[in-house]
């Protein structure tokens, strides 16, 4: 199955063997500007550009969550491995970590000088990347620091020149990839 997001406030799941649409939700207030699956398949967590994040239960297609923070237009939206966390980042510089089991955000990051673009989780969970319009590809360490509430930075990634548009983690967490408004693809190793 596959999800789109779409300008009209709605988004849409489809079988991709049928091509059938096989759901439509339209209860967003603006432009729905992103969509993630949870690992399970059960879940599905979208945002708008009003600064919303809702989570829908695939199997009744009801909205069971609203998640209220962002300042501004949420672009992108993931789910932790774990299944009970997820991260959204925002045009407002901020990376949002929301605890799912306890409806609530447990953790602001203010991860970027300028809009941020993409936010991923690696597939053990122990790292989360960002980009921005700040030109930087931004790796953090996934937990909390003891006694201190942030996220440790564990690298910047520059050497775009301009905007960085996604990024993502290679499945075995050995690289990094980034697109850019420069129109390049850049691969990261930790060397």
């Amino acid at each position: 199955h596959v999800a789109t997001s779409g300008i009209d406030f709605s988004w849409r799941y489809w079988d991709v063997t049928t091509g059938k649409e096989l759901l439509l939700q339209d209860g967003h207030p603006s432009e729905c500007t992103s969509v993630a699956f949870h690992g399970d398949g059960s879940l599905l967590m979208s945002s708008d550009s009003s600064g919303f994040v809702f989570l829908w239960d695939l199997r009744s297609g009801k909205r069971i969550l609203v998640l209220e923070g962002h300042a501004d237009k949420v672009t992108a939206s993931c789910f932790h491995p774990n299944g009970h966390e997820a991260a959204t980042a925002s045009i407002d510089n901020t990376i949002r970590i929301w605890d799912l089991r306890k409806r609530t955000c447990k953790y602001v990051n203010p991860a970027h000088s300028e809009a941020i673009t993409d936010v991923r989780y690696s597939s053990s969970g122990s790292l989360l990347l960002s980009s921005s319009f700040d030109g930087a590809v931004n790796v953090f360490q996934t937990t909390i620091v003891p006694h201190e509430a942030y996220y440790a930075r564990l690298a910047s990634l520059r050497g775009h020149s301009g905007k960085v548009m996604a990024a993502d983690f290679a499945p075995d967490e050995s690289m990094v990839a980034s697109v850019g408004f420069d129109r390049t693809v850049k691969l990261w190793t930790p060397q």
